[in-house]
């Protein structure tokens, strides 16, 4: 193949692959205001968000609380929900069969009434290399580090502020 259609190749489908991946994140309802958090005198509020990454990371896992989906967490967005107060597990999931390759997290703790938790999921991205011809054509070849864990209210609430919501009141 000619250099001038390989390039053609190329363009299209990083363009194809930029258009399907912007269309994967959904962040819609009210951005975090530090004012208007939730309160709650009888449970815990659990605040789980996911910062900006780079667009290897555009898959939407669920957040779990006990196993239980509370919502969806796509990037730059934020889950907020009420756990009653006792031990309970929090952790976000993929279960689409597309997102084989992400692993799913998840961590045990205690949580006191009227307390208020924070937790960042973040997936950071290693070297990619574009493109590495593979039996499919064009293949992207990206790695990364996924972390999930407690943070600090005062780094939360300022990683938090130009998230969105993304599960109803």
């Amino acid at each position: 193949m000619s250099p001038a259609p390989m390039k053609l190749r190329l363009a299209l489908a990083a363009a194809l692959a930029a258009v399907t991946l912007s269309a994967c994140s959904t962040t819609y309802g009210p951005a975090f205001v530090d004012s208007e958090q939730v309160t709650s005198d009888t449970g815990a509020v659990v605040y789980i968000y996911r910062p900006p990454s780079r667009f290897a990371d555009e898959r939407t896992p669920e957040v779990l609380v006990d196993g239980v989906e509370v919502g969806a967490l796509p990037v730059a967005g934020y889950v907020v929900t009420v756990v009653p107060v006792g031990v309970h597990k929090v952790g976000v999931e993929f279960t689409s069969f597309l997102e084989f390759d992400m692993p799913d997290t998840e961590t045990t703790s205690i949580f006191i009434a009227g307390e208020t938790y924070f937790y960042r999921y973040r997936w950071s991205s290693g070297p990619a290399r574009l493109p590495r011809t593979g039996a499919s054509g064009l293949d992207f070849d990206v790695s990364g580090t996924v972390t999930f864990e407690e943070v600090d209210e005062a780094l939360a609430v300022q990683e938090i502020s130009a998230l969105r919501r993304t599960n109803p009141d």
